[in-house]
Formats: C-alpha cells, sequence, structure tokens
C-alpha cells in the first residue's frame, strides 16, 4: 500500500472486524475523517472496535504515537493484527483494559471516541455487540471525566454521539473545564432530523467561539452530497 493511500482501498490488507458481526460504520468513518489531529504527538482512541479510527488518525498524521484500548479481548486481538498489518505499526499500540483503570505514563494531545449509544432497552443477543454497544460498562460522565484527566494541559477530546445527547455531554464537559471548541451535526437528508453530533472540547477554562459546521449524507437524488464526498474521499473505498 503506497504513502497516503486510503485505508478503506484494502489492496494489501484486510480491516478484521468479527467475520462480519462488527462491521466498520459511518459513525466511525466521520470521526476519523472530521478530527483535526495535525500537530498531535500522541493520541488515545478509546473503545477501540477493529482499530478503523486509530488507523484512520495514523494516516492523516503519521508522525503520532497512538494507543487504542478496549474492554473486548476478541477486538483487541483484532486491532493488533490490522496494526501489525498497516504501515503504521511502529507507531500503534493496543490495549485491553477499560478507561477507567487505564493509567498510562504519558498525557496524550487528543482523545477520540465513538462510545456506546443506548442507556436503556433490550440487550443484544451477542454479548461482544452489547458491551461496544451499551453504556452499561462506560458512561458518557465517565468517559469525560477520565479523559481530561489523561490529557494535557490544553489537550482536545473528540466524540460522535446522538444529537439529543450533546447538550448533557456539554454540560457535563464543562464541569471537567473541557470548553467546546468544533461542532458538525450531521443530517441523513436535508429535510431530516439531525442524527449525530460531532464534538471537539479543549481543556480551557476560558470560553470559546465554537466552530459550528453542518453536513448532509444524501441529496435529493439519494446519493451522496459533495460535502459528504469531500469529507470521506481520503478514506471510503467508493470515492
Amino acid at each position: 500500500m503506497a504513502k497516503g493511500e486510503s485505508i478503506f482501498r484494502f489492496k494489501q490488507f484486510d480491516v478484521i472486524h468479527g467475520n462480519g458481526s462488527m462491521k466498520v460504520g459511518t459513525d466511525a468513518l466521520l470521526l476519523g475523517a472530521w478530527v483535526n489531529v495535525d500537530d498531535c504527538e500522541r493520541i488515545l482512541d478509546i473503545g477501540t472496535g477493529c482499530g478503523v479510527i486509530a488507523l484512520m488518525l495514523a494516516q492523516k498524521n503519521q508522525d503520532a504515537y497512538i494507543d487504542a484500548i478496549d474492554i473486548d479481548e476478541k477486538s483487541i486481538e483484532e486491532t493488533r493484527m490490522n496494526f501489525e498489518k498497516s504501515l503504521w505499526k511502529e507507531n500503534l499500540r493496543a490495549f485491553h483494559t477499560n478507561l477507567q483503570s487505564f493509567n498510562p505514563l504519558h498525557k496524550y494531545n487528543h482523545i477520540v471516541s465513538n462510545p456506546p449509544f443506548f442507556t436503556n432497552g433490550t440487550s443484544s443477543p451477542m454479548e461482544q455487540r452489547h458491551s461496544a454497544r451499551h453504556m452499561d460498562k462506560l458512561t458518557f460522565h465517565e468517559l469525560i471525566e477520565h479523559s481530561g484527566r489523561l490529557l494535557d494541559k490544553e489537550g482536545q477530546l473528540s466524540l460522535i454521539i446522538p444529537v439529543n445527547q450533546s447538550h448533557d455531554c456539554i454540560e457535563f464537559a464543562l464541569k471537567s473545564n473541557l470548553q467546546l471548541a468544533r461542532r458538525l451535526v450531521f443530517y441523513p437528508k436535508k429535510e431530516s432530523k439531525p442524527e449525530r453530533s460531532i464534538l471537539t472540547f479543549i481543556k480551557r477554562n476560558e470560553i470559546l467561539k465554537v466552530e459550528e459546521e453542518t453536513l448532509i449524507h444524501y441529496n435529493e437524488l439519494n446519493e451522496w452530497t459533495e460535502d459528504y464526498k469531500k469529507l470521506t474521499k481520503e478514506f471510503h473505498i467508493k470515492l
């Protein structure tokens, strides 16, 4: 795979993701493509799954050292295999651990996470999927609190979450001295209600002017919008 080639155009390696049970989704693609890690030396991916977001960030900043953690042992095995096959394997590490007990020797410039969404409802029939998609192992409050602990003095935290959970997330982040700096609101279609917010917080006390963006997935012809293609073209196999 040539330098700079999209990690989703798997010419020399394929991402392993549980034999199809945990497919790489739009949320991971959006977060990895949107987040800015240009000046980062150390990055942490919380709840890495099969490691796709960490690989995307490694492609975007090939000098960064990136750690990835997950509570699911099978996911970490898959992540390590994916890392080993990548061009950036020397800069990538995967740890089987929960966030609450993760205590590295260094702080991070940027932390990213595509966290579990559901706070209630029925459990998935597969325990692995249940752990990855539900909030019973890691709440938003714990995610933000421990991210603040692991960030350096002006570190950043980027999350993709349902729009209806973004207000509570922003309010709690304020209590941890994490100020909202960037926000992208993602719409399936122009006339649809928004589905996701991608939020970037920075570890500062003062109130910041928030950089606001919107993105629409499909146009009136049910085709990807030009803005969506522009954002994801470096990573999407269909572009």
